[in-house]
């Protein structure tokens, strides 16, 4: 028999194996049955991930899930989308057809507006695109539908990394209630997981980063050149690659500061950016965090700054107020920088910790001390990546990897100021007499009864007065 040491390099059966895989189609196939038969074998994380696409998502809504079915064309043709997924309630009925992608293969629009026309004439909820493009929300589809027919159906569209994201959170922080359904999800993220599978993470910053970059730091770019578009693009899916890969390692949903502004929008202000100072930015938005984290890599200076905004305590001294703060920067790194925004001044004060330390009054103003600070904003910059690919050197690797190191190294430790309850005041030693002649009575003490028994016996009641 072997021995436990040796099983541990053993290679596990897996429930959905990824040997075997010939080609993009098979590969799309195996990613659509895979995904859709845990679904509905698993349906709390089915109920989830349809949810948001309107279905209803009661504990009582059940799914059907299909591959390869065939629909009439209306021209005495078929069209066979690659899935079709129904959530029934018993009193509300929700469908769409479903059309995937793996790899880098791209949606085509034509194939999905076929498929819109079918859910019409069938009477479908919506057409549900499955693919790499990793957009901020469902609604922010990679292919232009007429309004016309998006009056009669919807589109939506998730990524296989929102999938990914969605099918952690369900297994590690939700909880998935049966023992068995939670190692079927499980072999799902496995499969998924897989770079086999045709799920894809953000590889490259695609064939336009030279040219945007090198002229970004020239100062020659201007919004209508192709590739600013094509980078903008590239830009917003790496902001929500990293907040879904924030949101599978913290349990809680982390969404960029951008998110409830449509894509085209979006994109515009990116281009913007781009072009007026050559940087790119975002804001995540991490649920009970000090302040959201933000991050800026500016291609000019070919540096990339992290950072966060924490309120000063609201009383104490300037000084004290200082100390509170450095005490949470005990592990922070020297070049941390501090930036110091007073009460009712716009000028600031900025000093790397490494003299703050030294000198804590340095945060401080040098010409008015007493002046007192409301809000300390840290930042920690180190160079950018600058080439295309990912791995070290990357530009995608290692601002992914520096937005980690400032939230696990500094964000995480930050806590809120909060002020101290409230004391009760002490008892006073005896009564004062009103400008009537009578002693007042105690605030926290009961008025007094009309009751005389009730008050001669009641050791709280109101001392009696003479009239």
């Amino acid at each position: 028999m072997a021995s436990k040491a040796e099983t541990t390099t053993w290679h596990p059966a897996r429930l959905i194996p990824t040997a075997g895989i010939k080609g993009a189609r098979e590969q799309e196939q195996r990613a659509t049955s895979a995904l859709l038969s845990v679904m509905k074998a698993v349906p709390e994380f089915g109920r989830e991930l349809v949810g948001d696409l309107g279905a209803p998502k009661g504990k009582r809504t059940k799914l059907e899930t299909f591959v390869e079915v065939s629909l009439d064309d209306g021209s005495g043709g078929t069209v066979r989308p690659d899935g079709v997924i129904i959530a029934d309630s018993g009193q509300r009925r929700w469908s769409a057809l479903v059309e995937v992608k793996t790899g880098s293969n791209q949606t085509n629009t034509e194939q999905v507006l076929k498929y819109v026309d079918a859910a019409i004439r069938e009477g479908f909820d919506g057409v549900l695109i499955i693919d790499n493009n990793i957009l901020g929300g469902a609604d922010d589809v990679p292919v232009e539908v007429p309004k016309s027919k998006l009056r009669k159906v919807q589109v939506w569209q998730l990524s296989w990394w929102r999938i990914v994201t969605e099918a952690i959170l369900q297994h590690d922080y939700r909880g998935v209630s049966d023992p068995d359904q939670a190692w079927i999800l499980s072999e799902l993220i496995a499969y998924l997981s897989h770079e086999r599978s045709g799920v894809a993470e953000l590889g490259d910053m695609g064939p336009s980063w030279v040219k945007v970059r090198d002229g970004a730091r020239h100062n020659a770019l201007n919004k209508r050149q192709a590739e600013v578009g094509d980078i903008s693009r590239r830009w917003e899916q790496f902001v929500h690659w990293v907040a879904l890969g924030f949101t599978q390692e913290t349990g809680v949903d982390v969404v960029p500061d951008r998110v409830k502004t449509d894509l085209a929008t979006r994109l515009e202000v990116t281009k913007d950016e781009l072009v007026d100072r050559g940087v790119l930015s975002m804001r995540l938005r991490i649920p009970d965090a000090v302040g959201p984290l933000s991050l800026t890599a500016d291609l000019r200076a070919q540096m990339v700054t992290t950072s966060v905004s924490i309120k000063a305590p609201g009383e104490g001294r300037p000084d004290t107020r200082v100390r509170w703060i450095l005490r949470q920067l005990k592990d922070a790194p020297d070049d941390l920088r501090i930036e110091t925004k007073f009460v009712g001044l716009k000028r600031t004060t900025a000093v790397l910790l490494g003299e703050a330390r030294e000198d804590e009054k340095k945060v401080l103003l040098s010409d008015d001390p007493k002046r007192e600070p409301r809000e300390f904003e840290l930042s920690l910059a180190r160079p950018m990546g600058i080439k295309r690919s990912s791995g070290q050197g990357g530009f995608i690797t290692d601002t992914r990897q520096q937005a980690i190191d400032f939230y696990r190294e500094l964000f995480q430790q930050l806590t809120e100021w909060r002020p101290k309850a409230p004391k009760l005041r002490g008892q006073r030693s005896e009564s004062k007499p009103t400008d009537e002649g009578q002693p007042s009575r105690q605030s926290w003490e009961a008025p007094p009864t009309a009751d005389p028994d009730a008050a001669s016996s009641s050791p709280s009641a109101s001392p009696e007065v003479d009239l």
